[in-house]
């Protein structure tokens, strides 16, 4: 097994070599993008994909361009031949720039990243139990979706709360009352061979994940529709999942104790489709 390795300074180390500086702002304020990538055959899946989200999100946020273009560059030269699934997570804070809340024009960037291995995608998916967040999620105005960042408490204390209710991930309302996505991924539902999810409005993360199976799914002859998702249409389903860059697909069998996965037969056609991505 390849120890845990951490990219720092243009380069890989021992992962227990690398500490973040304690004045970093992504350690201070959560002042950082990140991106989770996996990584199948030694290919990093949908590379340019996550890049471009990333460098969206930089403009989005006032960071400096050029440097994270350069360390990316390098880090998909320098990464080490893999055999076996890893996960490669890339974090871009603004570094040390001031002290306060206020960030200085004239900080330095930090760039940075691990690489951890995982474990297989698995012919049959992963089933997990849901819960409904009795929150909704902010405005978009307030805490831009469009891009992954370091905001992540909202979801760690709802799903504290679902732990406690036997579950093990948490549906989002949006700041409308419908249904937006997971704690850690994109929501879809099928009914019949229609496949739903939440548009792409401000209100969601668009997952890279999310894009191909969209894709997958008109291949496979199902037809994709992005609408707003109720309660009600979660319930009458016929499956429901969610997507992740790190696990795929993944069925939710029930949520709030009901069941949401009476005919799961198109769910296991596309996550079939999908995880031949990765073997390919």
């Amino acid at each position: 097994m390849l120890a845990s390795l951490a990219f720092f300074n243009q380069d890989f180390h021992p992962i227990d070599a690398v500490g973040v500086p304690l004045l970093d702002r992504g350690w201070l304020y959560g002042d950082l993008l990140l991106e989770t990538i996996r990584i199948e055959k030694g290919i990093p899946l949908f590379w340019q994909d996550h890049l471009a989200r990333m460098l969206s999100g930089a403009r989005l946020f006032g960071l400096p361009i050029a440097p994270l273009q350069k360390n990316a560059r390098i880090l998909r030269q320098k990464l080490p031949h893999l055999t076996k699934p890893h996960i490669l997570r890339i974090t871009y804070t603004r570094g040390i720039s001031s002290t306060g809340m206020c960030p200085s024009l004239r900080g330095t960037p930090a760039f940075f990243a691990t690489l951890q291995e995982t474990t297989p995608w698995k012919q049959r998916p992963k089933l997990v139990c849901s819960v409904l967040s009795v929150c909704r999620r902010p405005v978009p105005e307030y805490c831009p979706f469009t891009c992954k960042h370091g905001q992540y408490l909202a979801s760690v204390l709802a799903l504290q709360q679902a732990k406690k209710q036997g579950a093990t991930e948490v549906i989002w309302q949006d700041h409308k009352g419908h249904l937006a996505e997971t704690s850690s991924g994109n929501l879809f539902l099928f009914q019949g061979r229609n496949l739903v999810t939440p548009p792409d409005d401000g209100c969601i993360l668009a997952g890279i994940t999310r894009k191909y199976v969209m894709q997958l799914a008109t291949e496979i002859g199902c037809k994709v529709k992005e609408k707003k998702i109720t309660k009600r249409m979660l319930f009458s389903a016929d499956a429901v999942f969610r997507t992740s860059s790190i696990q795929g697909l993944v069925g939710i069998k029930q949520v709030d104790q009901r069941s949401t996965f009476s005919s799961p037969a198109r769910f296991y056609q596309l996550h079939q489709a999908f995880v031949e991505i990765g073997s390919k």
